[in-house]
């Protein structure tokens, strides 16, 4: 049987062959590039974390470069000498990973069920502590970390990204000019009230 190329039924077929043989195409590359993704995602959440306390570049061969994904571990691992899970007791949960705490799930969980990372880094004899957040922008959520001096006081330095933000409006959350209005920033008032920054 010969079908009309200028028919509906021609066209539908077609179009279902053609959706098939794309989704098939997709599903197997997102499938094969699954582990590199997780590793890209690491080594991103590294350089985020790092990027805080003022950790961007490098020393390679003699030369200053950029923190690519390719240094971001080995530099991790010279500056941050602790990651804790906290309780929402304030306690140390030991038993869990706090680096492979997602946020996202976290916040799904009653609140005295919720663990929180926290990043302490050893800068030249400087301590700083680095949290991650997360919340809700006009769209999507929004996430990122904020740095801390180490008098658990005034910012250090912060990095956001976000899932679906405006261009040019709630997306301008990931620029330099709206992270730099943080630096040195106080969380807390001369009497210990919470201030907003």
């Amino acid at each position: 049987m010969k079908l009309n190329i200028n028919s509906n039924a021609y066209t539908f077929i077609f179009s279902i062959v053609l959706v098939v043989v794309v989704a098939a195409a997709l599903a197997f590359t997102a499938t094969s590039l699954s582990d590199k993704q997780g590793v890209n995602r690491r080594a991103e959440k590294m350089q985020d974390i790092l990027h805080t306390i003022g950790i961007d570049s490098t020393r390679v061969d003699g030369n200053q470069v950029f923190l690519d994904r390719s240094l971001a571990e080995e530099v991790y691992n010279k500056y941050i000498v602790k990651e804790l899970a906290l309780k929402a007791d304030g306690s140390v949960d030991p038993d869990v990973d706090a680096f492979n705490v997602d946020l996202a799930m976290e916040l799904r969980k009653p609140a005295d069920e919720q663990i929180y990372p926290l990043y302490i880094a050893d800068v030249e004899g400087k301590t700083y502590y680095i949290l991650p957040l997360r919340g809700f922008g006009l769209w999507d959520a929004i996430w990122g970390y904020v740095g801390l001096k180490d008098d658990v006081n005034t910012i250090s330095g912060t990095i956001f990204d976000h899932a679906g933000e405006t261009a040019g409006l709630g997306a301008e959350i990931t620029k330099a000019w709206f992270q730099d209005n943080f630096k040195d920033e106080k969380i807390l008032d001369k009497d210990g009230n919470l201030v907003s920054i």
